[in-house]
């Protein structure tokens, strides 16, 4: 087994990630799992795999703030996107898997094996060329775009109206200062059934409200 990636794996990498890297050695790395670079001498992509992390979540998060979606939709978005399975997805649509130099024993190449190697590209593309290429590179693989906006409140009024009722009722329950930040406490009232939730801003808890009355809804109904 060669020690480093011949060039025309690396050609066949770069042409499937759409990204020709100036520094070679960033690209060798980010393919060196760390039982690979221990047998060989190598340095790994665990260090990358650390700094990829950090810069995933960033471009996640500054994409996700331009739609303007509220905080909740944000954050659950984002936990959505950065976890291990869509990482891994990711990697394997890039069908590049084979590429990754692994010591013998390591089984099959799976599952954080391969959600790593995305975030090791992460930050190995950065390194090289900065955010640019990168937010080319996440917005690309991981389809940012199709992660639609949730309107709970939208959902759950065309839910009611299938049962032939017009719409939910939102009442306001309580408002207050929590360190220095308002909070708003609302109900969401249709069917017999409520729910209460909390937010920043009142659309906020309507939405998080919204959200878990329809799913008793729907429980209901599954009944």
């Amino acid at each position: 087994m060669q020690k480093h990636l011949e060039k025309k794996d690396m050609d066949v990498i770069e042409k499937r990630l759409q990204y020709t890297f100036r520094d070679k050695r960033y690209l060798q790395r980010a393919f060196t799992h760390a039982s690979y670079g221990y047998e060989h001498n190598l340095e790994d992509n665990e260090r990358l795999e650390f700094l990829g992390d950090s810069i995933l979540s960033f471009v996640i998060a500054y994409q996700l703030y331009k739609t303007g979606r509220n905080e909740g939709d944000m954050t659950a978005c984002r936990q959505k996107l950065v976890s291990a399975k869509p990482l891994e997805n990711a990697v394997l649509k890039l069908n590049i898997v084979e590429y990754l130099q692994c010591a013998q024993d390591v089984e099959q190449k799976g599952g954080k094996c391969i959600s790593s190697l995305y975030e090791a590209i992460v930050a190995a593309m950065f390194l090289d060329s900065g955010m640019t290429e990168v937010e080319k590179f996440i917005t690309r693989t991981l389809k940012l775009e199709e992660q639609k906006n949730e309107n709970y409140k939208g959902q759950l009024q065309e839910f009611l109206q299938g049962l032939g009722q017009a719409s939910a009722n939102y009442v306001l329950l309580e408002k207050r200062e929590v360190e220095n930040t308002q909070q708003f406490i609302v109900e969401a009232q249709a069917q017999g059934q409520s729910a209460i939730a909390k937010g920043r801003k009142i659309r906020d808890a309507e939405q998080h409200a919204a959200k878990i009355l329809l799913e008793k809804l729907q429980r209901n109904v599954k009944k």
